[in-house]
């Protein structure tokens, strides 16, 4: 009886391994449910700093790459002048944002998007009408928006800084002349003019008048002697010969006759007065 109870219960265990399991029905997984993302649409934001003429960054943090345009880069001058601009109508503005219909981000992150101002008007259309900003060709812009930015662009971009001229050198100064000596005035010696010496007394004219002539001057006088060598003009006696002049004479004498030797200038009787 003992050796069947061990043999009954030894059959044990093989009895449950080949009983019948009974299988748990497997569910179904149920389907995912689908998620839509919303499109974009405007949005209005507030500017917290330009980066350059075409791109600039909200306070949130994002960045917008404005659509439609390209701007100089900002290390050249006109792309300096681009940010200038960019900042003078953006910065600290509050702004409204619009998406291209499928277009949102670009390889770098940014949004894409049109860019309208607080009075109205469009930024990128502002922007084109300077040199330094020209209309992006082959964009995400939609191609109506795109004709609209050739018509207000005034021509094409312009990107190379404009030649600067060499300065001029600053000439030397030039060296100031030393003044002049002023010359010593010149003395001059005081003229001694010489008295002129007095003129010699001429002789007393001899009176014609033989009235009033004193006797002694008359019997002074020698009379003419014809046939004596004199000359019969003269009184008193003149050489007849070679003409003679009054410096040949030395003294007055009366002309009585024709005055050959011309010694009577003024014709008063008298000649070398």
């Amino acid at each position: 009886m003992r050796v069947r109870h061990l043999i009954v219960l030894s059959l044990l265990p093989l009895a449950a391994c080949s009983a019948p399991v009974a299988s748990t029905p497997v569910l179904p997984a149920a389907a995912p449910v689908p998620t839509t993302t919303a499109a974009p649409g405007p949005e209005t934001v507030r500017v917290d700093h330009v980066d350059d003429g075409d791109t600039f960054t909200l306070t949130d943090g994002r960045k917008v790459r404005v659509l439609g345009i390209d701007s100089c880069e900002g290390d050249t001058g006109p792309g300096r002048t681009a940010t200038a601009d960019a900042t003078a109508l953006l910065e600290g503005a509050t702004v409204t944002i619009r998406p291209e219909p499928g277009v949102d981000r670009d390889r770098y992150g940014r949004l894409l998007r049109y860019v309208t101002l607080p009075d109205g008007r469009d930024f990128a259309v502002l922007m084109v009408a300077r040199p330094h900003t020209g209309v992006y060709e082959g964009g995400d812009a939609s191609v109506a928006y795109v004709v609209g930015l050739r018509a207000a662009d005034d021509g094409p971009r312009t990107c190379t800084d404009a030649p600067t001229a060499a300065p001029r050198a600053t000439p030397a100064p030039r060296a100031t002349p030393a003044p002049r000596a002023t010359p010593a005035p010149r003395v001059q010696p005081p003229r001694t003019t010489a008295p002129k010496p007095a003129a010699a007394a001429a002789p007393p004219k001899p009176s014609s008048s033989p009235a009033t002539r004193s006797p002694q001057t008359a019997a002074a006088k020698p009379q003419p002697l014809v046939g004596s060598g004199c000359h019969p003009s003269y009184d008193p006696c003149l050489p007849n010969g070679p003409d003679l002049d009054c410096k040949d004479i030395g003294h007055p004498v009366r002309v009585i006759g024709p005055d050959s030797y011309r010694l009577d200038a003024d014709k008063d009787g008298i000649g070398c007065e």
